[in-house]
């Protein structure tokens, strides 16, 4: 049997002649590429293809994601010129890295549930939030209406049952009211743009599950639909709890509404908020003032 020998390639340049010289450059570049090789299998198995590409975008995604963060604490939802184009430069960047808790063009949204991408929200791990906000309406506002924005296919009307007397779904997405209309051929639902819709008609209960962080002015669309908010109504509003645009919807909610309730459900390793909130009753400063000055008893002479 002819015995293998090791023979490593000859690195360019150096004479045939040479042996010792030859056989010592050649071992030197042959553990070069292997070791070249494991880094790169390293890094391939952890989905990027070479080392200094993926520093790079550690970096730029980390400052991205800072700059994103910072505009959510200190600058969402304000009035100023820096504010706006600090807001329009974080909507283009996450466009561009196409985050799951930012605003989306209706052809996502039509291409998502023409294939049924959304059908996730079925599981049973969605029960937990799906009940508290059916609950909360059943127990709070029994047989009382209920305009569902953002419905989806309407997979909170099959938790709501026969608790409520009317409901209406909204939805950006004609694929979405599709898919509704098979699941609950009975009930009402319109095609339109939560962030410009107008409904006409009040309800007892306005719901936004899984919505407001997807809409352009989440607290704009809030203050709109308080005029459609019937006497003693209330909204609920379901977030992500991770989502940095979340978090800051909801200081921007604490600070302008009247809390009622405020829950957080969790399931396999996913936690939601989930919000009762309704508008402020007016401050009667006058009659406060009135009684302070006038409800207090003159002293007795001495």
């Amino acid at each position: 049997m002819r015995r293998a020998t090791f023979s490593p390639r000859r690195a360019p340049g150096v004479a045939q002649s040479d042996g010792h010289a030859s056989r010592f450059v050649g071992r030197r570049a042959a553990l070069s590429r292997a070791a070249g090789e494991i880094k790169h299998v390293a890094f391939s198995a952890r989905g990027f293809t070479e080392p200094p590409l993926q520093l790079g975008a550690q970096l730029r995604y980390g400052y991205e994601q800072l700059w994103r963060a910072a505009y959510y604490r200190l600058c969402f939802g304000g009035s100023t010129r820096l504010a706006r184009r600090w807001g329009d430069a974080v909507r283009r960047l996450e466009a561009e890295l196409k985050s799951g808790d930012a605003p989306r063009p209706q052809s996502v949204w039509e291409a998502e549930y023409g294939k049924a991408a959304w059908r996730n929200l079925a599981r049973l791990e969605e029960l937990n939030r799906y009940s508290v906000i059916a609950g909360s309406i059943a127990f709070l506002k029994q047989n009382g209406s209920v305009l569902d924005v953002g419905c989806g296919e309407a997979l909170l009307l099959s938790y709501l049952g026969e608790n409520i007397g009317r409901y209406v779904g909204v939805d950006l997405a004609q694929a979405a009211i599709d898919r509704a209309l098979r699941r609950h051929p009975a009930a009402s639902f319109i095609q339109a743009d939560a962030q410009i819709y107008v409904p006409d008609q009040c309800f007892d209960v306005i719901v936004f599950n899984e919505v407001l962080y997807y809409l352009v002015e989440p607290m704009a669309a809030l203050v709109r639909y308080e005029s459609r908010l019937a006497p003693g109504g209330f909204f609920i509003a379901s977030l992500y709890e991770k989502s940095m645009r979340a978090r800051a919807i909801r200081r921007k909610i604490g600070a302008r509404y009247r809390s009622f309730c405020e829950l957080r459900v969790s399931a396999h390793g996913k936690s939601w908020s989930i919000h009762m909130f309704g508008p402020k009753p007016p401050r009667r400063v006058c009659a406060s003032l009135r009684r302070l000055l006038f409800s207090a008893k003159p002293k007795a002479p001495l």
